[in-house]
């Protein structure tokens, strides 16, 4: 089976896309970069359809979840069932770890589930999985993952639980999660979620 790195840039200016383009060299490497901003969830998404395997294993590029259990994710592969991580313990500042409780709880109100972490990074599927819930995939786009696990509730596609080491941040990410830049943040996805609960399922 072959084996390829899709790497999904989002228009960075800190030289990712020249270490991208030296790397290429060295690995099978599928090189999505772009000049602007397309925000995390077209990322993902323009990514698994450019994935021509079988399976798609998503990872986030921060280093928070490193390659050591990736055999042990591949073995338990499923042409049935997507797998996704369970972050314990949750290395992430305190604010992260607050507003994922919190949204927690009103993700489960709209689309019930036992999973632990239903917003972690680390997904694999089979590509025939991920083909199904694309017109499911597009209504979350800075809460992706939550997003995702309520397409596959609508979908009734099971999803299995593989816990991983979770690693501290290397880059600082407070920018982004500042307690004033929450409630917009918990809007927008709670917005999304609501769009998403209440598309219709087509067969």
């Amino acid at each position: 089976m072959q084996h390829v790195f899709v790497i999904c840039e989002d228009g960075s200016t800190d030289g990712t896309k020249a270490l991208i383009i030296e790397l290429s060299y060295q690995y099978p490497i599928v090189n999505n970069s772009v000049s602007r901003r397309r925000g995390y969830g077209q990322a993902v998404r323009d990514g698994i359809a450019l994935a021509e395997t079988d399976f798609v294993l998503c990872i986030d590029s921060d280093g928070q979840i490193g390659p050591g259990q990736m055999n042990e994710a591949w073995s338990r592969r499923s042409k049935d069932h997507f797998l996704i991580g369970w972050r314990y313990p949750r290395l992430d500042p305190p604010i992260r770890l607050v507003y994922s409780k919190i949204f927690r709880l009103y993700h489960g109100l709209l689309f019930p589930n036992r999973l632990h972490d239903p917003s972690c990074p680390f997904v694999l599927g089979h590509a025939k999985l991920f083909e199904r819930l694309a017109p499911f995939l597009g209504y979350m786009n800075e809460g992706f993952w939550w997003g995702f696990v309520g397409g596959c509730w609508k979908l009734n596609i099971p999803i299995e639980e593989i816990q991983i080491r979770h690693r501290e941040r290397y880059s600082d990410d407070t920018k982004i999660y500042k307690i004033s830049k929450i409630p917009g943040i918990f809007l927008r996805n709670a917005v999304g979620l609501q769009r998403l609960r209440s598309a219709r399922v087509t067969k």
